[in-house]
């Protein structure tokens, strides 16, 4: 929601209000909070998830699955597109503009994250205590609108970063391990006179490291399809 040429912002809120639950009775609480702002030259994102009950989907009953396990993340970012004049990224994420010609440009920005992890007693090779890690860092990329006739868009961006953390205490201590990080943004947009149907996904990558143990990866994932109506006031 927001009011062109003055404030934009898409912000985002889902939860189960009762745990997700599949046929063998594994359940799984999921809070998804997502903010983002979308600039002529800077877009922010901003984020919270957590998440409690993992299974493996194709799982035997006699395999483990961890109930226990849960993962909170925080994350802000904030990035640059270089070609602002050509390229927008209001048209293409937040449909308050509309992309008239095929554009690209580059990105550049930098986040801050912190993220949680409880282990479950069956997750071998993890760790067995609880533990938060802390990362900051940059990323750079590529983002192209291609504008297909008068009513089609198609976008596509990829970025990737290096972050630099660790658990906390060993942070503060400026004990740091280099974590990589990939995003992919993908949107489809059909737009007719003052009204579009949009589809979007973000596909976030991120990593953590137990004191002992093997890294955990963690990719969280958005699909949105969207319908908006522009109003003259």
């Amino acid at each position: 929601m927001g009011l062109r040429k003055i404030i934009g912002i898409n912000i985002l809120a889902s939860t189960n209000i009762f745990p997700l639950e599949n046929d063998r009775k594994l359940k799984s609480n999921i809070i998804d909070l997502q903010a983002h702002r979308y600039g002529k030259y800077l877009f922010f994102d901003a984020y919270y998830q957590d998440y409690e009950g993992f299974y493996l989907r194709d799982s035997k009953p006699t395999e483990p699955n961890y109930r226990n396990l849960s993962m909170q993340q925080v994350g802000i970012e904030a990035t640059y597109v270089w070609n602002g004049k050509r390229f927008s990224a209001r048209a293409a994420f937040e449909q308050s503009e509309l992309q008239v010609r095929s554009a690209g440009s580059f990105l550049f920005g930098n986040g801050v994250y912190w993220h949680r992890v409880e282990p479950d007693p069956d997750l071998q090779g993890l760790t067995d205590t609880s533990f938060e890690n802390i990362q900051v860092g940059f990323h750079f990329g590529y983002v192209y609108t291609w504008v297909l006739g008068q009513r089609w868009a198609l976008t596509f961006g990829e970025i990737i970063g290096a972050n630099f953390g660790n658990q906390s205490d060993a942070f503060r201590a400026w004990k740091l391990k280099l974590h990589p990080t990939t995003m992919t943004r993908l949107s489809a947009i059909y737009a007719k006179n003052d009204w579009l149907i949009s589809f979007q996904s973000i596909f976030n990558n991120k990593s953590v490291y137990p004191i002992n143990g093997k890294p955990i990866r963690i990719v969280a994932s958005l699909l949105q399809i969207s319908f908006t109506k522009h109003l003259n006031l």
